[in-house]
């Protein structure tokens, strides 16, 4: 009898959260995070213990690292204040979260992009965080962004 061990690796993940600036005064009052239906078999992926920077799409700046506490779920109390193109919307799939980490000071985007990688064209860096509200990134530029913070 042959005795066969199964061994699992749990790898990691990382994102980006792309919100909004009232979007983020949400996130950190109810410690929930949503999405429309565009984005939700993204945040399906989206595993407990994993982290997540925060990106306000409006300011170009990171504000802070959370990690995800749920599994995704469907609420359609509206929470958050709904893109211009919609007013409907109530990014009914959701996430809780934790804050790791609330920036002390919010750092500027642009300055780190030459040292991200998946951020292909450096020069329309932008268009990296176009059109979705998350973005897995990879582990070093995680690293990266997190080295760079002020601790509240």
């Amino acid at each position: 009898m042959i005795n066969k061990k199964l061994y699992y690796v749990t790898i990691m993940a990382y994102w980006l959260l792309v919100t909004t600036e009232d979007n983020w005064i949400v996130l950190k009052k109810n410690n929930v995070w949503g999405v429309t239906s565009k984005d939700k078999n993204i945040l399906q992926k989206m595993k407990i213990g994993e982290k997540c920077i925060i990106y306000i799409k409006q300011k170009l700046v990171v504000v802070a690292i959370y990690e995800v506490e749920s599994k995704m779920f469907r609420d359609t109390i509206r929470i958050f204040n709904p893109i211009h193109t919609n007013d409907n919307e109530v990014f009914p799939f959701r996430l809780k979260f934790k804050p790791i980490i609330i920036f002390k000071e919010q750092i500027l985007f642009r300055p780190l992009v030459n040292q991200l990688s998946f951020i292909k064209n450096k020069r329309m860096w932008g268009s990296h965080l176009l059109g979705r509200a998350i973005r897995e990134i990879p582990e070093n530029d995680f690293k990266y962004i997190s080295s760079n913070v002020n601790i509240k």
